[in-house]
């Protein structure tokens, strides 16, 4: 459990923001983490920042195959 006042946990928090809620704000209005005491918010910063990396560095992997595939003439699968 991550946010006790509002009984959110960190797979809450991950799927909010496979679903676009890609900062805390967003993620306090998804899952209302960060809007009770706040004493989660170290937490969920933390959480959103590692998401994001994670995201980033996919979205780079993506691009770099895509980029290999054209210079070896064909696509990636």
């Amino acid at each position: 459990m991550v946010c006790h006042c509002n009984n959110v946990t960190r797979k809450d928090l991950t799927d909010a923001f496979h679903q676009g809620a890609h900062d805390v704000t967003a993620l306090a209005g998804a899952t209302r983490a960060t809007t009770g005491c706040g004493s989660c918010a170290p937490v969920v910063r933390s959480l959103c920042a590692t998401l994001g990396r994670r995201a980033d560095d996919r979205s780079r992997a993506a691009d770099d195959s895509r980029t290999d595939a054209k210079r070896q003439g064909s696509t990636p699968p």
